[in-house]
């Protein structure tokens, strides 16, 4: 899934990779309002069928409250969420917000914690 950027190309993009009893959502680009509607229907998809969700963060260049609130929204749910390899400052920011105390924030070396 994708969401076109300012200059019409893909800003956005969101793949799903299941993997044993996992849904690992790769995400690439700004997570930003135009955005949200194609993260929340990957998460919701996720979250419907299976019980843990890494979500890999490496490639995003951008993250603003509506991410966060899409995390947020997943984890209240109840669902098994994880972040995987957010850039320093997206790291921050997810910081910055308390997501951290409620979404564990794993780094690759420690991803085998999060997809046993």
């Amino acid at each position: 899934m994708s969401a076109p950027g300012p200059d019409n190309g893909p800003a956005f993009s969101v793949d799903t990779v299941n993997l044993d009893g996992e849904a690992r959502l790769i995400v690439r680009g700004e997570i930003d309002l135009a955005a949200r509607d194609a993260l929340l229907r990957a998460v919701q998809e996720a979250t419907a069928s299976k019980h843990r969700i890494v979500v890999d963060l490496s490639h995003v260049s951008f993250l603003d409250l509506t991410g966060i609130a899409v995390f947020a929204g997943a984890a209240v749910d109840g669902s098994d969420v994880s972040l995987l390899d957010p850039q320093p400052f997206i790291r921050r920011t997810l910081e910055l917000s308390g997501l951290d105390k409620f979404v564990p924030i794993v780094s690759g070396d420690n991803s085998q914690d999060v997809t046993r």
